[in-house]
């Protein structure tokens, strides 16, 4: 019974979606955003940024076209389609100067989900074309807009807390 049910299994369903996260009935963006944060509190951060590139390559490389596969038959750029989401979380928490706590994830997933959705100047630009690459390329800029922020939010707060410190102001 089990076997008759793997072998039912497509492969490019099982990455294209993040392993069934696009399959989440309301928002599968955001839910596979949060999915794919949860391996990355159980990485040892001296390895973090090692793991999390190889895993970036790996499933970049493998999820063109597979998502290619999936779109041929559910059309383009489809809902279930959240490995896309998982990557970019995974750009974002890649940085090594990146706290990994529930405020930097929080902030993280705020800014990765805002210009996924709202696909503000070139990431619009990348979301209108078709194809699987560019399905993955726009929330790969997304991840690193966000990337730029959270680092300019960390340093803003750090060097407030240097002028308090040091009574400067």
């Amino acid at each position: 019974m089990l076997l008759k049910i793997l072998a039912k299994i497509k492969l490019e369903y099982v990455i294209a979606t993040f392993f069934g996260a696009g399959y989440f009935p309301k928002f599968p963006g955001t839910f596979a955003s949060v999915v794919a944060f949860i391996p990355i509190i159980f990485i040892p951060n001296q390895y973090r940024f090692e793991i999390l590139f190889i895993a970036i390559i790996i499933f970049g490389i493998a999820a063109i076209p597979l998502i290619a596969k999936v779109e041929k038959e559910k059309g383009n750029d489809n809902s279930i389609i959240v490995i896309d989401e998982a990557i970019g979380v995974w750009i974002i928490f890649c940085s090594p100067f990146i706290p990994i706590t529930w405020l930097s994830f929080i902030l993280g997933l705020i800014l990765f989900r805002i210009f996924d959705i709202l696909k503000p100047s070139v990431i619009g630009k990348i979301n209108e074309k078709t194809g699987a690459i560019y399905v993955l390329l726009d929330d790969i800029v997304a991840a690193f807009a966000s990337l730029i922020l959270l680092h300019l939010i960390y340093f803003i707060l750090k060097f407030a807390i240097f002028l308090k410190i040091f009574a400067i102001f």
